[in-house]
């Protein structure tokens, strides 16, 4: 059993205060923390980046997403859960994502290149995010030295 545990990479979960302290909630501040891991590693990352500098910019809204191209991340809850190493199920798991995309910190669509792909796809509002932050004084900051630029209000 040691050996299939040294196989494969060890899961590793952040709370950070900031998160917990816009969301209110201890599992959601995991998943925007979680949220942004993942938001480095999609494919078309310096799209999203230059997407979300654009939408700081300027008084974009994009209230539900749906004009929004790049950045989004397809998982569902079941997965989520795992991910986070969550004991809640996957159903309550889908009522934080539900919270989060309530309060704006996340958008969430359907697939629109295939319509029989029942998973949803999120994406993390970094304008919101950062509003957020800063009403409580905290900044995106110290998180993953490839947002750091987001927090530039320039």
């Amino acid at each position: 059993m040691v050996t299939n545990v040294q196989s494969r990479s060890l899961k590793r979960v952040l709370i950070k205060e900031e998160y917990v302290d816009i969301t209110g909630d201890t599992i959601e501040a995991i998943i925007i923390d979680q949220m942004i891991c993942w938001s480095e590693s999609v494919s078309d990352f310096d799209k999203f980046i230059a997407e979300e500098k654009e939408r700081l910019g300027t008084a974009l809204a994009c209230s539900d997403g749906n004009l929004l191209l790049y950045g989004w991340i397809r998982k569902s809850a079941a997965e989520i859960k795992d991910d986070i190493m969550c004991n809640d199920s996957a159903r309550n798991v889908n009522r934080k994502l539900d919270d989060l995309v309530s309060k704006g910190l996340l958008f969430r669509r359907n697939n629109p290149d295939d319509h029989y792909d029942h998973k949803y796809q999120y994406r993390l509002n970094f304008k919101a995010i950062i509003s957020a932050l800063d009403t409580y004084g905290w900044t995106l900051g110290e998180h993953r030295a490839k947002l750091q630029f987001c927090t530039d209000k320039t």
